[in-house]
């Protein structure tokens, strides 16, 4: 591997002296190690081969594009976009509100401090968020992504998506697939959306939605305690208003007892499965014992 620094090795195109802006491309394909010693460089270009890219001090809000290759990049400690692109990245955010972008690959991409975005794209990527209030994205394939400390915000998309809330009050979205969406502490919010998920809020009063009733799309959740809270949304869950009535709600043993209940939403404690018009909704693994109070329309 190369190492690169200053101007040797690297190309001036764009902006320049007096221009306020300048960027920097790698002349030459190969695994190179670039680290720019300019001041006021704010792109940074990859090229061929497996380079690992680093803006240096003097550069803290740099955007930085891997292109081809498996690349490591690491940010500043400002706020940075940084474009794994082609093969499989590894991204490095640190400190600062940093944008994350994996691309085409199978990429790792790890926000560190402060507010940050990651967005896996193409590939099966695992997303870490690190500190701070994070939003992370998984896109195609089947992704891991875990929020860290902070109030996160994690959508799966397309694929089977392994979801980690870590610490705080973190709200996750499963997308489609067959996805696992772990809480863990705080109160959380948890919605598989479609495919048949497993929910899991872990430690904390947590929010398990649905906007599906079928039994292609029914959910499992691991656990429900005492007052937390089975959302039901979507045009399909209409129906019941705002808050859903005692009259709206039936509490049967077993699943003999379901074919004479008349309420919309059935819940047999026995199985633990819970029904709306006759279509299973969610299977709740510890069999609690549900009442109408238990439920919330959004």
């Amino acid at each position: 591997m190369s190492d690169i620094g200053g101007s040797a090795g690297l190309e001036v195109i764009g902006g320049g002296i007096g221009g306020g802006n300048l960027v920097l491309g790698e002349q030459a394909a190969g695994d190179n190690r670039i680290q720019p010693t300019l001041t006021g460089v704010t792109e940074i270009r990859g090229q061929g081969g497996s380079d690992v890219i680093v803006p240096g001090a003097n550069n803290p809000d740099a955007t930085i594009f891997g292109l081809s290759g498996n690349d490591s990049i690491f940010g500043g400690t400002g706020a940075n976009e940084i474009f794994g692109n082609e093969g499989s990245d590894t991204t490095y955010g640190l400190a600062g509100d940093d944008a994350l972008y994996g691309g085409q690959g199978e990429d790792y991409l790890f926000g560190g401090a402060d507010n940050d975005r990651l967005q896996g794209d193409d590939g099966n990527d695992t997303l870490a968020g690190g500190s701070g209030t994070d939003s992370l994205f998984g896109g195609e394939g089947n992704d891991s992504l875990q929020g860290g400390d902070g109030d996160d915000v994690l959508y799966g998309n397309q694929g089977n998506d392994l979801l980690q809330g870590d610490a705080g009050s973190d709200t996750m979205f499963g997308g489609q697939g067959n996805d696992t969406l772990q809480g863990g502490d705080g109160g959380d919010s948890l919605l598989g959306d479609k495919g048949n998920d497993r929910l899991n809020g872990g430690a904390g009063t947590d929010t398990y939605a649905f906007n599906f009733a079928g039994g292609s799309d029914a959910d499992t959740i691991v656990a429900f305690e005492s007052g937390e809270t089975i959302a039901l949304g979507g045009d399909v869950f209409d129906a019941l208003g705002g808050d859903v009535e005692a009259a709206e709600f039936t509490l049967v043993g077993t699943d003999a007892e379901r074919a004479a209940a008349e309420t919309p939403l059935v819940y047999v404690q026995e199985t633990g499965e819970l029904y709306f018009d006759g279509q299973l909704v969610a299977t709740i693994l510890n069999n609690p014992e549900l009442n109408s109070g238990d439920f919330e329309v959004f």
